[in-house]
């Protein structure tokens, strides 16, 4: 009986947890910018941006805080700030995503400099056309692997002391690819699938 126990706690925490880890999936990126009004053309890019379910609320139709970026550019790391207001968009049609956008509006150098950044939006695509459906996300549906170019945009709202020690308004747009896409499993998830790995180890050299 015992063992029946131990191997069904087993189960129950791998099963939970490989379930679960299917969320937050995150998608990394890089790219170069095209414009800037401090002389950024031509740096490379690099970041990421990722989805969670655990943050969606299928009664918004606007994604609100589903998505979240990250970007590194130069010497700025721009992400979102505590208020975190993100809003996005699928493009859903012929049973796939073809498309998406997001734009966020208090993004922050996580570096520390005050370039009083306003408005964040970023997109990808994989270049196809079609009448977008009226798409509820779900983890089984979900896939934007596919979704291979892509671009972003940020600007300010008034002249600051830019990155090369000009004045004026912060702006940078720039092209992207995605280059590949990766799990992102809690801590919590993880010990919740090793603690069900170690149940299944000890239950196995007892039984011998």
């Amino acid at each position: 009986m015992r063992k029946l126990t131990s191997f069904l706690i087993a189960s129950v925490l791998i099963v939970f947890s490989v379930n679960s880890m299917a969320i937050p999936v995150r998608h990394h990126f890089a790219g170069e910018v095209e414009n800037s009004s401090f002389g950024y053309e031509g740096k490379s890019i690099t970041g990421w941006y990722e989805y969670d379910f655990d943050d969606y609320d299928p009664n918004e139709p606007n994604l609100y805080n589903f998505f979240n970026y990250y970007l590194q550019v130069g010497d700025l790391a721009i992400t979102e700030g505590q208020v975190n207001e993100i809003y996005g968009g699928i493009s859903y049609f012929n049973g796939s995503a073809h498309g998406f956008s997001l734009s966020a509006e208090t993004p922050y150098d996580v570096n520390g400099s005050n370039y009083a950044l306003d408005v964040f939006t970023l997109g990808f695509s994989d270049g196809q056309s079609g009448t977008p459906e009226n798409y509820i996300p779900t983890p089984s549906t979900l896939d934007l692997s596919g979704l291979l170019t892509g671009s972003f945009e940020i600007y300010g709202h008034s002249s600051v002391i830019l990155p090369d020690q000009s004045e004026g308004v912060f702006w940078l747009t720039g092209s992207l690819q995605q280059v590949d896409a990766a799990q992102v499993p809690e801590p919590s998830l993880a010990l919740m699938f090793a603690l069900g790995l170690a149940f299944l180890v000890g239950l196995r050299r007892k039984l011998r």
